[in-house]
């Protein structure tokens, strides 16, 4: 698999794996609020079901007290609690989603119906009646307390005080009885121990299960004068009081036991209240939340992929520069090629220097190698190939474009006697020096190579015989006059010949030797031309 595909793979999974788990995060937030809302509705579900349970005790009591002495004082708060317990029936019965059982609520509806109807006929006893209201009243507080797994400490307290507030419903209408009958029955006694010891217990869990910081006022919110009042009768009734104790008003008792009923019931319904705002609280908290994370999530993710695509783009222009620097470098031989404006601030720009530097290095060591392959070492002038190929070019270029161009052909005279007379060491410097001397007085543009032993070689681009001529005279007169170390006098033989039309450039040199062989012929130190 290619770089450049593993590198975008790379840099397409590292995107996707960061937005794929802030997704699963902002899932998991989401999850998180989707619960609390959960929570809140099942509390709102949870007190509109604690108001039937109130409602079903408080018909439950009264018709304790009216199956004892059925009479029109009993009878009116009886039947204005039976409609207060219908239309809860019925608004439970219409509202969704609820904690009962739509089936379940219809056919209390139905039983009630019937079981009123037997009250009022006298056709059951209490014992019966008690059986149905307190079925009807666990059913609705055990469908309080399946919606809580046990780790709610909060809905702990409140099914334990709804509890607390069923059972003392309980004692409630057997004491109502008992005072409404005037006598105290061993079963009733029995209930009534039954049911006080376990509203005393779960009232007690209910303290349990409050913050430590509300307890202090929440026990001396419930437990006030008409609450010891209610526990002292009860108290007296279990101890075995004397009978004058049981001629005291049941409705006096009912009054006093309502309002520790009611106090439970409003300590019920503000912890409810609590708990749904702070339910509401939290869910506002993890939106905001969820807004927060969502923002950072997606700037987060836009870093991440401007990085990543940044990165991924850098790496492969890089990349694509140096492969492309490097193949053209290849494919031209052209060790002058560079890298254009490589960046110093990242690894890929030091790369792109370094290759530049290594390609200034390989440039000069080749400059090198050609300069040495075409410069005669002793006169640092052009050498016999490398003229012939600067020739060659300026020739074509005179042919395509139809100018003139003319050769010059110089030869030192007698400079073997120089060597012999002076030795080699003399000759060789006069070479030089006779060299750098040409160099001096030739255009940029002329080419000068050395031709062989003391023979130099000149082209003259876009110059005529008598152009040429002119130079060659001009250099003539520059070496006749001067000084040569080691060496009293230095001459030089000039042949000139201008290039004709279609001519070949061996031509051209046959001609101009012709005419520095006639220029020595005639005496030497002198130009001749043809």
């Amino acid at each position: 698999m290619p770089i450049r595909l593993r590198i975008l793979l790379l840099a397409l999974v590292t995107v996707l794996g960061v937005a794929g788990g802030l997704y699963v995060q902002y899932r998991d937030i989401d999850a998180q609020i989707s619960a609390l809302d959960r929570r809140a509705d099942v509390i709102r579900q949870a007190e509109r079901v604690s108001q039937l349970v109130h409602a079903l005790q408080k018909e439950r009591g009264l018709s304790a007290g009216y199956m004892v002495e059925r009479d029109a004082r009993r009878l009116a708060p009886l039947t204005d609690q039976r409609r207060r317990t219908e239309g809860l029936l019925n608004t439970l019965s219409t509202t969704t989603p609820t904690l009962l059982e739509p089936s379940w609520t219809v056919q209390l509806g139905k039983d009630l119906a019937a079981v009123r109807r037997d009250v009022d006929d006298a056709a059951l006893n209490w014992r019966d009646v008690r059986a149905f209201y307190t079925g009807a009243i666990r059913h609705a507080l055990d469908s309080i307390a399946l919606k809580n797994t046990g780790q709610d400490r909060d809905f702990s307290a409140m099914t334990n005080l709804a509890t607390a507030r069923e059972v003392l419903g309980l004692v409630r209408a057997t004491v109502n009885r008992i005072y409404s009958r005037g006598e105290i029955a061993v079963a009733d006694l029995l209930d009534v121990a039954r049911f006080y010891g376990a509203f005393a217990e779960n009232l007690r869990a209910f303290y349990r299960d409050l913050p430590e910081d509300e307890r202090p006022e929440t026990r001396a919110r419930i437990e006030t004068d008409v609450f010891r009042a209610v526990q002292a009768q009860v108290e007296e009734i279990l101890g075995g009081g004397d009978g004058a104790r049981l001629e005291r008003s049941s409705f006096l008792w009912w009054g006093e036991a309502t309002l520790v009923v009611d106090t439970l019931k409003a300590v019920e319904e503000q912890a409810f209240e609590e708990l749904v705002a702070r339910s509401r609280q939290a869910v506002e908290a993890k939106r905001a939340e969820l807004i927060r994370y969502g923002l950072v999530a997606v700037g987060l993710v836009i870093v991440v992929g401007f990085l990543a695509v940044a990165t991924v783009a850098r790496i492969l222009g890089a990349l694509s520069v140096l492969l492309n620097t490097l193949g053209e470098v290849m494919r031209t031989q052209d060790y002058g090629i560079r890298i254009q404006a490589p960046k110093e601030g990242d690894e890929f720009g030091h790369i792109g220097l370094s290759v530049n530097r290594l390609l200034d290095y390989t440039d000069t060591l080749i400059q090198e190698k050609d300069h040495l392959a075409s410069t005669d070492l002793l006169t640092g002038c052009r050498n016999r190939r490398s003229f012939l190929e600067a020739a060659s070019r300026e020739l074509e270029r005179a042919q395509r474009y139809g100018t003139t161009a003319s050769l010059i052909l110089a030869d030192i005279d007698h400079f073997k006697q120089i060597n012999d007379t002076h030795g080699h060491g003399v000759g060789d410097e006069t070479l030089s020096r006779f060299s750098a001397l040409v160099a001096e007085h030739i255009r940029g543009s002329d080419i000068l190579g050395r031709w062989g032993g003391e023979e130099f070689v000149i082209l003259v681009p876009e110059a005529d015989a008598e152009q040429a001529v002119t130079l060659a005279e001009k250099l003539r007169q520059a070496v006749e006059e001067t000084a040569f170390d080691g060496v009293d006098r230095v001459t030089c033989s000039f042949g000139v010949a201008e290039r004709e039309a279609e001519e070949k450039f061996e031509d051209l040199c046959k001609r101009a030797d012709d005419a520095l062989y006639e220029a020595k012929n005639k005496g030497r130190n002198r130009v001749a031309s043809v």
